[in-house]
């Protein structure tokens, strides 16, 4: 089972205690008598005695002014340090937030063990790690967050002018998990000395499986006129064990968590905008969040992944 938390707008032209009377301080404190300002056993000046009874002495369980004024908000409604840290445009937002495992994360087994006995001998020279899974410190890594569709009426950014690589290096592809934009120019290359095919298996686009021949440094072009609403998945058949996901989007505002589960999208449109929290071994975390983003702010919000979906 799975659960969102609480969102946090925060806005970051207030400094100071974002929970304490808005950006411009509250009401002052009540004074107190002059016995308990001053801390003195002597009544106030001139206080008759006979026909008013003495003040009370202040209990210990009593806050002081200074204390009132600077208590701390709740931590439940505390800011995460990503997102006080976060820098946000005037007139754009900013999406910050953790993916989290809910119970003990499972250690799965190489994908390829040291010293198999496999043709290109290379690959058996270390273990293979299972990228399907990567965490640490309880958070879920290679989770994509992605706006579903492109808004309309926006100026939606080009693509970036930097290519993105996928690689074939020690029998592995580099990266596991990437973000690419349509039109974006992609390189496959193939640092082994022997070939590898990159097949890819696209829903709306025609797929591709070229062989790339090895120690092929420049990389074969590739790139995609359409965006995907899911990650692709791409796998080499000449080595089964080899997988890879990418997610082609018509927009910049996608990315990939952290190993250790965080997050950061940047430069959002204001407005509601529908997300969707995607991973290889769950699919799905949420297929569609609505969230509402408001100019010069952060949202920041958690998802939880039951650590038994993991292992299905």
């Amino acid at each position: 089972m799975r659960r969102i938390t609480l969102t946090l707008i925060l806005g970051l032209t207030c400094t100071g205690l974002p929970l304490l009377s808005g950006c411009g301080g509250g009401e002052p404190a009540p004074r107190r008598s002059p016995v308990a300002e001053s801390g003195s056993d002597e009544p106030a000046a001139e206080e008759p005695a006979a026909e008013e009874p003495a003040a009370e002495e202040p209990t210990t369980e009593e806050p002081t002014v200074a204390a009132a004024e600077t208590a701390e908000p709740a931590e439940a409604a505390k800011p995460s340090a990503a997102a006080a840290a976060s820098e946000v445009a005037a007139d754009k937002a900013n999406f910050v937030g953790r993916i989290v495992v809910k119970g003990s994360v499972p250690e799965l087994p190489p994908v390829l063990k040291k010293g198999t006995q496999i043709k290109d001998a290379l690959c058996a020279e270390h273990d293979i790690a299972d990228e399907s899974l990567v965490s640490e410190g309880g958070g879920l890594g290679n989770v994509f967050i992605f706006m579903r569709k492109a808004p309309k009426g926006v100026d939606i950014p080009g693509p970036p002018e930097e290519p993105l690589v996928l690689d074939n290096k020690i029998c592995a592809f580099v990266p596991h998990a990437a973000i690419v934009q349509t039109g974006q120019l992609m390189l496959l290359t193939n640092s082994d000395p022997f070939p590898h095919n990159t097949h890819t298996n696209p829903f709306k686009s025609d797929p591709i499986n070229p062989l790339i021949p090895g120690n092929t440094t420049e990389g074969l072009e590739h790139k995609y006129e359409r965006a995907e609403t899911v990650p692709v998945k791409t796998n080499c058949d000449i080595h089964p064990w080899m997988l890879s996901w990418h997610l082609p989007v018509d927009h910049p505002w996608a990315t990939i968590s952290n190993p250790d589960g965080t997050f950061e999208i940047k430069d959002i449109p204001p407005g509601e905008h529908e997300f969707r929290i995607w991973h290889e071994r769950v699919g799905n975390i949420e297929k569609g969040v609505d969230i509402t983003f408001e100019p010069g702010k952060v949202v920041e919000m958690e998802f939880t992944v039951d650590a038994a979906e993991l292992t299905e």
